[in-house]
Order: C-alpha cells, then sequence, then structure tokens
C-alpha cells in the first residue's frame, strides 16, 4: 500500500496506519515514482481531496482540487458531482486518476464510492467491500457514511447499508 503526505511527520503517521511506503508529493521526483510504482501506465490526473495540500505537480498531472476538511460534519456530498465529472472525463480520455487525500481513508474513499455510486449504478455495499478489498485502510467518517448513504437512496432509489448484513461498519444507519 502506497501512500501520499507532504511533510514527515504526516508520512509517520501513515506509516502508523499500515502505509507501507509513504511518499512525498513534494519532491519533485515524486510524478517519477507514481509512473515506476504504476509499471509505466502512469497516473494522468489527480483529485486532491484535500484542502490542506496544495497540487505539488500540475506540469505532470492535470489536476482537479477539492477543498475539504475531513471532519464529520463537512458537507463532501456537495462536491459528489464535480468530483463524479471529473472521473467521468478521465474515464473518457483513457486516463489513469490518483485520488488522495491525506490518509486515504476518508476524504478520497468517500468521494470514490460517490462517483461509483452516480457514474456507475454501483450499491454503496458493493462499491464499498470492493473498494476496502483493494484498501483495507478505508474508513469514512460517520458523517461521510451518512452522507454516502443518503446519497445512495437519492440515487439508486433505495439503501444497500440499512440491512444487518451490510456489515458493522454500517451499524449506525
Amino acid at each position: 500500500v502506497v501512500g501520499t503526505a507532504g511533510g514527515p511527520r504526516k508520512r509517520g503517521l501513515l506509516r502508523d496506519r499500515g502505509v507501507c511506503d509513504a511518499l512525498d508529493t513534494r519532491r519533485t521526483a515524486y510524478a517519477d515514482e507514481i509512473h515506476a510504482r504504476t509499471s509505466g501506465e502512469g497516473v494522468t490526473h489527480v483529485l486532491n481531496a484535500c484542502s490542506q495540500l496544495p497540487n505539488y505537480h500540475p506540469d505532470h498531472f492535470v489536476y482537479h482540487k477539492i477543498a475539504i476538511l475531513d471532519a464529520p460534519k463537512a458537507p463532501i456530498v456537495t462536491c459528489a458531482e464535480v468530483a463524479a465529472q471529473f472521473l467521468q472525463r478521465v474515464e473518457r480520455v483513457g486516463g489513469r486518476c490518483l485520488v488522495h487525500c491525506i490518509a486515504g481513508s476518508s476524504r478520497s474513499v468517500t468521494l470514490t464510492l460517490m462517483h461509483l455510486m452516480i457514474s456507475h449504478r454501483v450499491p454503496l455495499h458493493v462499491g464499498f467491500h470492493h473498494v476496502n478489498r483493494m484498501r483495507p485502510q478505508a474508513n469514512p467518517t460517520e458523517g461521510f457514511k451518512l452522507q454516502l448513504a443518503l446519497l445512495e437512496v437519492k440515487v439508486l432509489g433505495g439503501s444497500s447499508v440499512a440491512a444487518k448484513d451490510a456489515g458493522t461498519q454500517w451499524a449506525f444507519y
């Protein structure tokens, strides 16, 4: 698992959370490191879901910044359409997008799940299971989970996480 963070303290926090390799987003070699880690099929676009981090490498990637805090009451659902439209564009041009936040567990996961529901009509339970399989530390805040659940009802007309078998992470619902 690879994570990205700008400072040594934040990279240390990522390592404490099980990220085996934390890349420094401020280094000029960052773009080359991403390219190398994706076997030459490099990232072309970056969805930056951090109010705290700038777009460090605008000459190497097409960026879209969503400046949102990782706080339970942050209205991330208001960013759903914009994020989905950016990711749809990436898909249309055959690009590869890195969706990142600080720890890669809450904001980036939430925006990715919103895109899957809006653009591909993937039920939340299915999308979360897939993302969690690929990224075990996926853990949106309780507030983001509630916004995801409400968005699923709005977009798909029902809830896949209201059932008892949806898992303990949705027990609040």
